[in-house]
């Protein structure tokens, strides 16, 4: 488990809207950034994250923003904030290593893994994940290629070359492919609007009452997915594939 923090927070674009006359903050940015680390360094985790989720409040989000937060919580002992923070990093930087790495050292100590055999366990070594897109990046993928899709479609219906066919279904590949990654990088094991158990040991109920059978304890950390709420109670689905009900304050959904 890697719990540094990464320094590489502010994006460009945001920087100059801070820099603009006016607008200057209080407290600027890289203050608030520089007092995170310090605060993180020292041991205060908690003000770390006060400050890391202002900068947020700011417009600052990046998957370095999130990283840091997961570090803290996980510091802190709160696995299921760290997960949670870890997997919104995720979404923001799926390329990046040490974020899969932590997430897949929190989901050894939470849930039991399920061992791969064949052709799946041979192609869970390659690193797919170093061609996943997030939102931004797949929007971006999308737009060219159809632009450029369009472009060889044209030249092809006017030159009746092969090879402008050739590229444009080259084109129309990566244009799929965008969209395909639209969305992030948050492939998670379960379907639905997932969310965290972020409370120890959270009993998984028959019925949305407090007084019903427990069919089991989910850990801190564990991943659900949300199918509705009724008042205080919310229907989950387990990663075991079981259904029941849990107490709503106990999960944190991931955007």
């Amino acid at each position: 488990m890697t719990a540094t923090v990464k320094k590489n927070i502010f994006r460009i674009f945001s920087l100059l809207i801070w820099l603009a006359p006016g607008l200057a903050p209080a407290v600027t940015p890289s203050e608030l950034s520089n007092q995170a680390q310090a605060d993180y360094q020292a041991g205060r985790f908690a003000e770390a994250i006060k400050n890391w989720q202002e900068l947020s409040e700011m417009g600052f989000l990046n998957g370095d923003l999130y990283y840091n937060i997961g570090s803290a919580y996980w510091r802190m002992g709160k696995v299921g904030q760290a997960r949670r923070q870890f997997l919104i990093a995720r979404n923001w930087s799926p390329r990046d290593p040490e974020i899969r790495q932590n997430l897949a050292f929190i989901e050894s100590k939470v849930e039991k893994p399920r061992p791969l055999e064949g052709p799946r366990a041979v192609l869970a070594k390659i690193p797919f994940y170093r061609f996943s897109l997030n939102a931004s990046e797949s929007l971006v993928c999308s737009a060219i290629s159809s632009v450029v899709l369009f472009g060889f479609l044209a030249l092809f219906r006017w030159k009746r070359k092969p090879a402008y066919a050739l590229l444009s279904g080259l084109a129309a590949l990566l244009l799929l492919f965008g969209l395909g990654q639209i969305g992030g990088s948050g492939t998670i094991s379960v379907s639905g609007q997932p969310a965290i158990v972020l409370s120890p040991k959270l009993p998984l109920r028959e019925g949305p009452l407090p007084e019903a059978a427990t069919q089991e304890e989910l850990n801190e950390g564990s991943l659900v997915s949300l199918k509705k709420s009724q008042g205080d109670f919310a229907l989950v689905k387990s990663a075991s594939g079981k259904e029941g009900w849990v107490d709503k304050a106990s999960l944190g959904e991931i955007p």
